[in-house]
């Protein structure tokens, strides 16, 4: 029997076990490397477009920020955002 173990060259091994009668030993598993968790994340819908011509106008005409948003259905977040960005 010839075995090598990282790089050693072992010739020969005689194992006698005829004359024992011994239980064999329990195999101990080497413990598992725990794998990573994997996040799945939710899958990102597209903005919804919106006129921000109408928003400034009607900003302008004195509506409320709450009254566009539901003239546009979107949030009052989206409608103060675009208000801020087109500097009014």
């Amino acid at each position: 029997m010839r075995l090598m173990i990282k790089g050693l060259h072992i010739e020969e091994i005689y194992i006698d076990t005829a004359d024992e009668e011994e239980e064999p030993e329990p195999v101990q598993e080497e413990p598992k490397e725990a794998e990573p968790v994997k996040y799945t994340t939710k899958p990102k819908v597209p903005r919804k477009v919106i006129d921000k011509g109408k928003v400034g106008a009607l900003y302008k005409a004195g509506w409320s920020v709450a009254k566009i948003a539901d003239e546009m259905r979107c949030n009052q977040s989206t409608i103060y955002r675009t208000i801020k960005e087109l500097g009014l």
